[in-house]
Parts: C-alpha cells; sequence; structure tokens
C-alpha cells in the first residue's frame, strides 16, 4: 500500500498508513520507511520526511548513504540548508563517504538557499574527487542563478559539457528564463525558448506537474510575453497532458487581456476547463466563467459567419 501511495504521490497519506500499522502491532520494515522518505522528499513535506528518517534510527535501522542523501535532499528542497550540512557533518562523522548523490543533494541544497560561492565550491569538490557534472548538478546551478544575468551563460555552459537535456535542468533553466525575462533582462526569453528547443530535439515532453508550473509562471503579467506560454501548452496538448485548472484559468485570463485576437486557442482553453470532472466550489466558479466566455465567444462567431453569408 506504501508503494502504491507513492506511484500516486500521495506522501500525506504514508505517514497515515505507518501510524495504523504502529497502533495494531505490526512493524514497518525498512523498505517502508525508506519509502515514505523518499516520497515526502519529493513533495517538500520535510517534517514527514524527517520522521521517517528518524524512525529509521530509533528501531535501530542505521541509514546508508542512500537514506542520508535522500534526508539532506529533503532539507535542502524545503530551504533548511543548516540541516542539511548537520546531516551530512553527522554521516561523514560516523566514517561513511561522501557519494556523488550525496554530493548532488548538498549542492541542491546550497543552491536552493541561493549561496553561489558554496554551490560552485560543491560542483568544483565534485569534479574533484572524479565525477563529472551531470544535469543535477547544473541544474542546481541554474537555480542559483535565477534572477541573475548569468544564468544567459549557463545554457551554452551546459552545451559545451555535451550534456543530456532532462526534466530537472530544463525546468530551471526556463523558469529562470521566465524569472529573467520579468526582471527585464534582455535575451532572457530567446534563451528560455532555446533551452525548449533542445528539449524538443530530444523528443522528450513535458508532464503535467512541471508543465503546470512552468505554464504558471509563464502568464505572468511582468513576463509580458506569452510565446512561451503558447509552447508549452501546445507541448502537453500533443501528448494528451493537461495542465491543471487553476493554470489553465490564468492562462486563459491573461490570453483574453493580451491576445483577445486569438479566439481559437481562448475557445479551446474554455472547453478544457469546462471539462474537468472536480465539481469543488472553487473549480465550479473558475468553469462558469469560461463556459460564459466560451459562449460570448462562439456567438461572436456564429455573428460574423452570418454577417459574411448575408452580405
Amino acid at each position: 500500500m506504501v508503494f502504491a501511495l507513492s506511484q500516486r504521490k500521495r506522501a500525506y497519506l504514508i505517514r497515515d498508513v505507518v501510524d495504523e500499522m504502529s497502533l495494531n502491532g505490526m512493524r514497518p520494515d525498512r523498505f517502508i520507511l525508506q519509502t515514505g522518505l523518499f516520497s515526502c522528499m519529493k513533495s517538500r513535506k520535510l517534517g514527514d520526511a524527517m520522521y521517517f528518517f528518524e524512525e529509521m534510527k530509533r528501531r535501530g535501522m542505521q541509514p546508508d548513504s542512500s537514506v542520508y542523501g535522500t534526508a539532506i535532499s529533503a532539507c535542502g528542497r524545503a530551504g533548511q540548508l543548516a540541516r542539511a550540512v548537520e546531516l551530512r557533518d553527522e554521516m561523514v562523522a560516523r566514517g561513511m563517504g561522501m557519494t556523488l548523490n550525496i554530493r548532488l543533494a548538498l549542492l541542491n541544497a546550497f543552491a536552493e538557499a541561493g549561496r553561489l560561492q558554496q554551490t560552485r565550491e560543491a560542483l568544483a569538490e565534485l569534479r574533484a574527487a572524479g565525477h563529472v557534472g551531470n544535469e543535477f548538478a547544473y541544474a542546481g546551478l541554474a537555480n542559483c542563478f535565477r534572477h541573475m544575468s548569468e544564468a544567459l551563460h549557463l545554457y551554452q555552459e551546459v552545451l559545451d559539457q555535451g550534456l543530456v537535456w532532462g526534466p530537472d535542468i530544463t525546468y530551471t533553466m526556463l523558469k529562470a528564463g521566465l524569472d529573467l525575462q520579468a526582471a527585464g533582462v534582455e535575451d532572457a526569453m530567446m534563451v528560455a525558448h532555446a533551452v525548449l528547443d533542445t528539449f524538443d530535439r530530444q523528443g522528450l515532453f513535458v508532464d503535467v506537474e512541471h508543465g503546470t508550473e512552468v505554464l504558471m509562471l509563464a502568464v505572468r503579467r511582468d513576463v509580458g510575453d506569452l510565446s512561451l506560454a503558447h509552447r508549452i501548452f501546445d507541448n502537453m496538448r500533443k501528448t494528451h497532458r493537461v495542465p491543471k485548472t487553476p493554470t489553465m484559468f490564468k492562462y486563459m485570463r491573461a490570453l483574453a487581456q493580451r491576445e483577445p485576437e486569438s479566439t481559437g486557442r481562448l475557445i479551446e482553453l474554455c472547453t478544457a476547463i469546462c471539462s474537468d470532472p472536480d465539481r469543488s466550489d472553487r473549480i465550479m466558479v473558475m468553469k462558469r466563467e469560461a463556459y460564459r466566455r466560451r459562449e460570448v465567444l462562439q456567438g461572436a462567431q456564429r455573428g460574423r459567419r452570418g454577417a459574411r453569408h448575408s452580405g
């Protein structure tokens, strides 16, 4: 059951299952606790992640380097750099070596905290240890460069390294480009499109979770240019992936305000929003507005066709 919840990205339920097991006198094994730790790390639930980490130690299951790496990643994702460093020090004090995954987890923790110098030092140490900087290392570096013009130069550095563009670095670079575009940095949107071009050439597709996140950033008012939003939405549509309704709703409103002549795309967005089976109050408000907007657009289309026929 724990593995199934992890696969469905329902980490918030895993701790309840483990608590229920304990109440019924069942002992969760290492696999269950490690799965809970990993799932909560991915969903940025630091409290639950550290519960599973400490529970392993409490039950006499000594964490290995893989478990420490996951715990350090959980702290880094939650912005708890000091705790991530403490875990690194604890692991080293126990005589465990710095594996590639540990180094990457720590590098990304520095990057999440915006510590550019420490991020670069971590990357240098990783290389000095005989590891080649991979996409996860450069994703961390790109994350550190958000809101900084240096992000524009990182694109060429990644290409020079001959790295394969995986989701982590692609989405981080896209978000960096959008942040820089919002800040008025010249050529920022061009770099974001170049990143997506590379992604497309490799035959990769935008998944729902990351696509929704990037699309939400792409439709912000301070970004202005909706061209990247259109590409993200079209990329998802090609593989029958639908962004989450609140993000599509913001996209619909941005499009209506900035490109009202894009009638076909607006109608498509309205239809997608209306098709959401969710009947919660929040979503129903969006669906009603989308329905009204679609009716107005389609009515205007019928009116124009009628005028042409009568003429």
